[in-house]
């Protein structure tokens, strides 16, 4: 992540100083405000990533996303979200605003830390889009398997490509025992275009991963791999 800029909006003090701590230890170059003002002339540098929170004054996150995806600047500037509103309605919010991804506090760093690693590497590639009016609106059901499994997401195993950002419901019981079936899931970046059997290899992200699902995941992993 050397080189790369990752611009941090919260409006407290102390939480700014912490993540500047760990994302600077990352080898980032981090600029913080205090809120979406402050940020402003910050975004004329052209930070690779931006980081903020949702419940500031005068003007929210959401405010600040809905000014961002607007903006030419930063229409297609990777954000994350990191807040504490842990309700669904707001997760869905943000997403529908044009976050990339959702981490929950109390802050989790290491997860902090993929999440970024995660979008930064994405940003790196060129995202295939369906051409217009090719895009699948209705929903539909498909055999694939879970390939691997980590606390920002997995990879999926099936017969279609599936389109960055759409969002995918997965029936397993495997994440229902884990907690994360009800996370939003999003189609992220194709690892590869074609497998030996005609299947597709896809990268699926979970939106809104808090220290407690990623608990449980990595309890999941540490048994199958024992078992």
């Amino acid at each position: 992540m050397k080189s790369k800029t990752i611009l941090v909006v919260d409006d407290d003090e102390d939480m700014r100083k912490i993540l500047a701590k760990i994302l600077g230890a990352q080898g980032l170059h981090v600029l913080t405000a205090s809120g979406p003002e402050e940020a402003k002339p910050l975004l004329a540098q052209i930070p690779h990533v931006i980081l903020t929170d949702l419940h500031m004054e005068p003007v929210d996150g959401f405010q600040f996303i809905r000014d961002l995806r607007s903006s030419a600047m930063t229409k297609k500037t990777p954000i994350l979200v990191l807040s504490a509103l842990n309700d669904f309605k707001s997760v869905k919010k943000a997403l529908g605003l044009g976050v990339n991804d959702y981490v929950l506090k109390p802050l989790s760093s290491p997860l902090l830390v993929r999440k970024v690693k995660k979008v930064l590497f994405h940003q790196d590639f060129l995202h295939w889009e369906a051409a217009p009016g090719e895009e699948i609106e209705s929903e539909i059901s498909i055999e694939a398997k879970i390939h691997s499994l980590g606390e920002t997401g997995y990879q999926l195993l099936g017969p279609f490509k599936i389109t960055p950002d759409k969002e995918i419901k997965i029936e397993n019981a495997e994440f229902i025992a884990m907690n994360v079936d009800q996370l939003p899931q999003r189609g992220s970046h194709l690892l590869k275009s074609y497998q030996s059997n005609g299947n597709f290899l896809n990268d699926v992200t979970f939106i809104g991963v808090g220290e407690s699902h990623s608990g449980h995941i990595r309890q999941f992993c540490r048994k199958r791999v024992q078992g």
